[in-house]
């Protein structure tokens, strides 16, 4: 089956469209909660990122494939997440895609290893805990 990569991040726009008026934080737990519900439909796509990822030294088309991707995706994800349209908030966009593709690699090895639903939400809170404030 082949799997548009845009697909998986319309799914994720899609269940987060009437959310709109919540905060961020919020939105980033819904947006796991979509990735968690469509992982499977998805696992295709996955793991040909994967073995993008394991090419893209070696080839540098490959490469800028999936650089060009990251650079298209950021801004989107930023909006999707309501993080907002300026260089920040595409940063912002940055980790969390570099979370999602990070712990989608880790469920490919072993599903085991997937931290979805209240696991998630406790393992940001944890996070939350030692990132510096924007006081600080």
């Amino acid at each position: 089956m082949v799997d548009d990569p845009h697909r998986w991040l319309e799914d994720i726009a899609d269940a987060l469209a009437d959310s709109e008026s919540e905060e961020p934080a919020l939105r980033l737990r819904r947006a796991f909660e979509a990735v968690e519900a469509t992982r499977d439909r998805h696992e295709g796509l996955a793991r040909n990122f994967v073995g993008a990822l394991a090419s893209a030294p070696h080839e540098p088309r490959i490469r800028q494939l999936l650089a060009d991707g990251f650079r298209r995706t950021r801004p989107v994800v930023a909006t999707i997440l309501g993080l907002g349209t300026d260089e920040s908030a595409e940063d912002a966009a940055g980790l969390a895609l570099a979370m999602f593709d990070g712990l989608l690699i880790q469920t490919l090895l072993d599903p085991e290893l997937a931290i979805d639903g209240d696991r998630m939400a406790s393992a940001q809170a944890r996070l939350r805990e030692i990132l510096p404030s924007s006081a600080e």
